[in-house]
C-alpha cells in the first residue's frame, strides 16, 4: 500500500498588518515615563521588623541529646504491658470473628424484615 498525498492547497498566508500598530513583544514591560500622563512612584523604603538586640547576639548552641540505655533481655521472659495511650490495641482474632458474625446476623436479620415487608406490601396491593 502506498500513502497518499495531500493534493489540498496550503492555506492562505494572513493579511499585511498596518505599520501605525505596536509591534512591541507581550513580555516586555514598558517604563512609567515612557506612558505619557504616568508619573513614577517613590521607590520602595524597606525595614528590618528584626529587633536590635537579636542581631547582635550570637545564636544559641544546639542541645546534646543522650543516647537511650540498651538493654538486653532474655528472650524467654515476656514482655511487659505498655501504656499505648491513643494507639489502638494489638488485633485480637477471636474478637474480630466474634464480632463478624455478630455483625452478618444482625445485617441477616434486617434483610429479612425488609422481604417480609415487601411481600406484605405486593400482598395488599394484589389484593
Amino acid at each position: 500500500m502506498s500513502a497518499k498525498r495531500s493534493t489540498t492547497k496550503p492555506p492562505p498566508t494572513p493579511p499585511a498588518r498596518d505599520t501605525d500598530v505596536d509591534l512591541e513583544p507581550p513580555t516586555t514591560v514598558r517604563r512609567p515615563d515612557a506612558i505619557p500622563g504616568m508619573t513614577s512612584s517613590a521607590q520602595i523604603r524597606v525595614m528590618s521588623m528584626k529587633t536590635p538586640h537579636a542581631a547582635d547576639q550570637p545564636a544559641k548552641p544546639a542541645l546534646e541529646r543522650s543516647s537511650p540505655k540498651v538493654t538486653l533481655r532474655p528472650a524467654t521472659e515476656p514482655p511487659k504491658p505498655v501504656n499505648l495511650g491513643f494507639l489502638a490495641a494489638p488485633r485480637d482474632p477471636a474478637q474480630a470473628r466474634a464480632r463478624r458474625t455478630h455483625d452478618n446476623i444482625i445485617w441477616g436479620c434486617v434483610a429479612v424484615i425488609i422481604a417480609a415487608l415487601v411481600a406484605l406490601a405486593i400482598w395488599f396491593i394484589a389484593r
